[in-house]
C-alpha cells in the first residue's frame, strides 16, 4: 500500500544521498576529474545499446515529438496528423471515432498512411478508447463492445480483452487505453457505467486479466486514471475535481490502482486531472511530481511509460495556460503527453518545450530518459 509518510521519508534520504554525492563530485572536481553532468540520472534507467543509439541519433526535436500524441477529431484531420508526423512532431496518434471509416479495410489503410510517413523508422503508438460500453470507438457488430459493468468473472474479462485485442491488433492500433481502473459505487458518478462492479478486490481481479488479456495479444493496455476520481467526482473533462480526502484514506483509495498495477504491469498508466489538496496543495495529480515520480514511479515502483490524460479537458484548460501545463507535466515525471484537439496546438506546445530544454529549465538528459521508455515499449508493437 503506499504510504505517504514512507515516500516523504525517501526524500529526505534521497536529498542526504544526493548531498553526499555533490560533496563527492566537488571533491573530484578539485582533484581534477571532468565530470559528465549528463551522466547522473536522478531516475536512472537502463535502455539496451539500440536504444541508446537511436536516442543519440535524434535531434531535440524529435525526442520532443516522441512524447507526444494527438488526435484530431473530424476526418480530415488524418492528413494533418501525417504532415505532423513527417516533420517529426508527434510520435503517436489517438484515433477517434470521427477519423475512422466505414470498413474495416479503409481503417487498415489510414492507420498504414500514418505508419509510412514516419521519421527514423520509429513506429507509431496508435491508440484508441476502446474501452467498451458507453466509450466505444470502434462500434458495430463486428467488434467486441461489452462494457465492464457487465463483465461478471475473470474468465469472461480475459475472453473481452483477448476478442477485442484481437479486433485492434489486426486494424493496426496498438494502444488501447482502458480498463478503467477507478473504484466507484456511486451510481450518480459521471464514471459508474464506465468500471467494474464487485467489491476492491474483484475490481483489481478484473483489471488485471483484462491487462493480461490484451498485452498477451499484442496489444499495450493502460490503466487508468491514475490515481483515481472519488464517487462525488466532477466530470474531469469539464472542470477540475478535487478530492480532499487524508492522507490515510488517500492510501486506501489508492490501493486499487497500486494491486493492479503490481500485479499486471501494464504498458502505460494513464494519470488523472484529479486535486488532492492534501497531498499536493497546488498541482492537480497529472501535473504533479509528487503523484507521478514520487507515488506511482517511485513508491509503486512503476517502470513502464506514464501519459496524461487529454491536456485539453476543461479540468486543466480552465486554470492552466496551454504551454504551462505542458511543461508542467514533463517537470512532474510525465513520458508522453495527449492532446485531442487541433494541430496548432501541438506545434505550439512543442515549440515551448524545445524552447524550455534550450533554455535548462529542463534537460535533455530528463527527456532522453521518457523517450528511453517510450522505444522500449515500442519495440513490443
Amino acid at each position: 500500500m503506499v504510504d505517504i509518510a514512507r515516500y516523504n521519508m525517501k526524500k529526505k534520504i534521497i536529498i542526504l544521498v544526493g548531498s553526499i554525492l555533490v560533496l563527492f563530485l566537488l571533491v573530484r572536481l578539485n582533484a581534477g576529474g571532468v565530470i559528465d553532468s549528463s551522466a547522473i540520472y536522478e531516475d536512472p534507467k537502463i535502455f539496451s545499446s539500440a536504444i541508446e543509439e537511436k536516442i543519440s541519433a535524434m535531434t531535440l526535436e524529435e525526442k520532443i515529438g516522441q512524447m507526444l500524441l494527438l488526435g484530431i477529431p473530424r476526418e480530415s484531420g488524418v492528413l494533418e496528423l501525417k504532415e505532423l508526423i513527417a516533420e517529426g512532431k508527434i510520435g503517436s496518434v489517438i484515433l477517434m471515432g470521427n477519423n475512422l471509416g466505414t470498413s474495416t479495410a479503409s481503417i487498415r489503410e489510414m492507420i498504414s498512411s500514418l505508419q509510412g510517413a514516419v521519421l527514423n523508422d520509429i513506429p507509431l503508438f496508435i491508440s484508441v478508447d476502446q474501452e467498451g460500453g458507453i466509450v466505444t470507438r470502434l462500434k458495430g457488430d463486428d467488434y467486441e463492445t461489452t462494457g465492464q459493468p457487465d463483465i461478471e468473472t475473470a474468465g469472461h474479462a480475459r475472453a473481452i480483452a483477448v476478442a477485442r485485442a484481437n479486433d485492434l491488433r489486426e486494424l493496426g492500433i496498438n494502444v488501447n487505453f482502458s480498463p478503467v481502473m477507478e473504484y466507484i459505487t456511486n451510481k450518480n458518478s459521471f464514471l459508474f457505467d464506465r468500471v467494474f462492479r464487485g467489491d476492491k478486490q474483484r475490481v483489481v481481479d478484473l483489471g488485471v486479466t483484462m491487462v493480461d488479456g490484451y498485452q498477451d495479444n499484442g496489444v499495450i493496455a493502460t490503466i487508468k486514471h491514475f490515481p483515481g476520481h472519488a464517487n462525488d467526482s466532477v466530470d474531469s473533462h469539464g472542470n477540475l475535481p478535487v478530492v480532499d480526502i487524508s492522507r490515510e484514506d488517500f492510501n486506501q483509495h489508492v490501493s486499487v490502482f497500486e494491486d493492479a498495477i503490481k500485479r499486471s504491469n501494464p504498458g502505460m498508466v494513464m494519470m488523472a486531472h484529479v486535486l488532492y489538496p492534501q497531498i499536493d496543495s497546488k498541482n492537480p495529480s497529472s501535473i504533479s511530481r509528487t503523484f507521478v515520480t514520487d507515488i506511482l514511479r517511485r513508491n509503486i515502483d512503476y517502470t513502464g511509460v506514464i501519459i496524461t490524460d487529454d491536456m485539453n479537458m476543461g479540468a486543466i484548460t480552465k486554470k492552466y495556460g496551454r504551454a504551462q501545463a505542458a511543461v508542467s507535466a514533463l517537470r512532474a515525471g510525465n513520458d508522453i503527453l495527449l492532446y485531442v484537439g487541433e494541430k496548432q496546438h501541438i506545434i505550439d506546445v512543442h515549440a515551448e518545450i524545445v524552447k524550455t530544454v534550450n533554455s535548462g529549465i529542463i534537460s535533455e538528459t530528463r527527456i532522453n530518459e521518457s523517450v528511453g521508455r517510450i522505444l522500449k515499449l515500442k519495440e513490443k508493437i
